[in-house]
């Protein structure tokens, strides 16, 4: 599947502005990733550890937390992790679910997912 971007709006649990990005649609990341920098703009808390794959199958330790997200008038709380020394946007799968949406891979955009019981 070839990559595409869309435009995501994150913000704070706790309320304020939402802040749009362009965010790179990875279907093989499991979590949304946002630049650290970028989440302590937001004043957005990581008090988690998450071990992640990177890369050549090393495993590194990021902060993990929650950020609202809003992509094409959808909004929920997701998990995010936050990237140490980059300045990734990724829309994960676990985001996509949350706010469900399913991935188009010939047309490249994203539309309403199915919803099971």
């Amino acid at each position: 599947m070839g990559s595409f971007s869309v435009r995501i709006q994150v913000g704070n649990t706790l309320g304020g502005d939402l802040h749009e990005v362009n965010a790179l649609v990875d279907t093989g990341a499991t979590h949304t990733v946002l630049p650290d920098a970028f989440l302590r703009l937001l004043s957005i808390e990581t008090p988690y550890v998450c071990h992640v794959s990177v890369g050549g199958g090393d495993v590194q330790h990021w902060s993990m937390g929650t950020a609202r997200i809003a992509c094409e008038g959808r909004l929920a709380p997701c998990p995010v992790l936050s990237s140490p020394d980059g300045d990734e946007y990724l829309l994960g799968a676990t985001s996509l679910e949350t706010l469900g949406f399913q991935v188009d891979p010939m047309e490249q955009v994203l539309i309403p997912a199915l919803a099971r019981p």
